[in-house]
């Protein structure tokens, strides 16, 4: 070993870990995107030039630089030990890829075997532990860039593999053959990969007609982050809320909204046996005399169980359909292993109850529009609007609180993620959140409407129903499935090449 190799290994690390830092600022609130190239194409140079253990390290270092401030909104919303120990577990990925990517540097096209396993990595972070976590997927970083039009026709996944891959070639092109040789032939792969989707002659889907929807935010009492202390207001609020969006219409002239969207949690208690939430829920119905599709926490399975729940009410003020929540929040929405949990945490107690998880089913028939239906973090997995709306979903709603996440950068990422989901499934996105960020979104990713953070209040908007599918949705998770599999192709190669290589060197 040379001297300089002991300083080059030291620096490994901490060039990780400013590739990670460089990556999160692709994303908000720094919200710029260009830099998601560059920060892939160093960490893949890093994690190349060592060795497995070297590029687990790398991986390591890169998962704390890119997720610690990435997610640093789960430290004052939930605490710092929440965030510390999510970061934690997601660097551990990070570190799977850093050591896989150094095991298929020996490879043919190890440009294209190091997005293969980021892209793979992704899929399966975004699965497991603990329901995963996909917030950081480098997909959702190609809104309103060159790539976005990807994500129409391969999805977050496949969008994810063309960023990886365009930063792995400029990373390979610079160490291969040196910083002079890099801007032309990653010019000529930049052009290709972003030109593609519209060499394809993308389509947006066929929309037959419109629907007019009344989004409602009915805010929360005190600093705004304590739902559940105040939910009873925040019931009435959405009621009041709404009876004066109708007023002013009636005084306008403008014709009748479809239906009535309430957020996420507008009723903190069951509405159907709770008397005072029906009761508002119910004489809201009856007055608009339409449709409302209002959030809620229903009891059940047993005494110690709860669900999330977006319901149906008809204008007669009858709840119908519904929609349960599918990713739960663990330590939010549920406790694991909740005897030793509680032990550490005194906060853990007061959730009293275990919510569970629903499955992906038919649209909910919302005034005669199929509606896909999505529950604050559900919107940022693959497996929830998508299987709606290759079932027939025209229109998706995203029902959020975000209350607890007030003031943070968590609000402005939810919003993106709902953005990119738009672009993905060809179809209008409407949010309603109790005092985050609600508004509207069209199929091309571009906003119709919003309101303003925080306080009560509300719009009526017409978005577009659309009936075909993008590319995207007819994948479905099979580019997924294909990453993982190719993965292990690869890392096979890849080891067998270092065993045949060790095995010679030892003759």
């Amino acid at each position: 070993m040379s001297g300089a190799e002991p300083g080059r290994t030291a620096v490994r690390p901490l060039l990780a870990l400013g590739s990670g830092a460089l990556l999160a600022g692709a994303y908000q609130p720094v919200d710029l995107p260009a830099l998601s190239i560059p920060a892939v194409a160093v960490f893949s140079a890093v994690a190349w030039s060592g060795t497995w253990r070297a590029g687990a390290l790398a991986g390591a270092a890169f998962g704390l630089g890119f997720l610690g401030p990435l997610l640093w909104w789960l430290s004052g919303s939930i605490s710092p030990g929440a965030w510390l120990a999510l970061v934690a577990v997601q660097a551990g990925w990070f570190a799977l890829l850093g050591s896989a990517i150094a095991t298929v540097r020996s490879l043919p096209g190890v440009a294209w075997w190091t997005a293969v396993l980021w892209t793979a990595v992704e899929v399966l972070r975004s699965a497991w532990p603990l329901g995963g976590l996909p917030w950081g997927r480098l997909g959702f970083s190609a809104l309103d860039t060159v790539w976005q039009g990807w994500l129409q026709w391969g999805g977050v996944t496949i969008t994810t593999f063309v960023l990886a891959l365009v930063g792995a070639a400029t990373g390979r092109l610079v160490v291969s053959r040196g910083p002079r040789a890099a801007p032309l032939g990653v010019a000529g792969l930049v052009a290709a990969a972003s030109m593609a989707p519209a060499t394809m002659a993308a389509k947006q889907p066929r929309t037959d007609d419109n629907a007019r929807v009344a989004i409602v935010q009915g805010g929360v009492p005190g600093a705004g982050n304590r739902l559940v202390d105040y939910h009873r207001e925040v019931t009435d609020n959405h009621a009041r809320e709404t009876l004066a969006l109708f007023a002013r219409r009636d005084a306008s002239g403008q014709p009748a909204p479809d239906f009535v969207l309430w957020p996420e949690n507008a009723t903190a208690v069951d509405p159907v046996t709770d008397e005072r939430a029906n009761r508002a829920i119910r004489e809201t119905a009856r007055a608009t005399g339409v449709p409302l599709l209002a959030g809620s926490v229903t009891d059940g399975p047993g005494a110690d169980g709860a669900r999330n729940q977006g319901i149906v009410w008809s204008s007669s003020g009858a709840p119908g359909q519904r929609y349960t929540k599918r990713h739960l929040v663990p330590f939010g929405e549920y406790v694991p292993w909740r005897s030793l949990a509680t032990r550490f945490s005194n906060r853990l107690t007061e959730i009293p109850r275990d919510m569970v998880a629903g499955t992906v089913g038919a649209p909910l028939d919302v005034a005669g529009i199929p509606v896909a239906d999505a529950l604050c973090f559900d919107v940022a997995y693959d497996d929830v609007i998508a299987p709606q709306v290759r079932r027939g979903a025209s229109l998706v709603t995203v029902q959020t609180s975000n209350a607890m996440f007030l003031g943070t950068t968590q609000l402005e990422q939810q919003w993106d993620i709902s953005r990119v989901r738009a672009i993905e499934s060809g179809r209008a996105v409407v949010v309603a959140s109790v005092n985050g960020v609600s508004g509207a979104i069209g199929p091309d990713g571009k906003v119709i409407a919003r309101l303003a953070i925080r306080g009560t209040a509300s719009a009526v908007v017409e978005v577009p129903l659309a009936r075909t599918f993008t590319p995207a949705v007819r994948w479905g998770p099979w580019p997924g499935r294909a990453a993982v599999a190719l993965a292990f192709v690869g890392l096979a190669g890849g080891a067998a090449r270092r065993l045949r290589s060790t095995t010679y060197d030892s003759r």
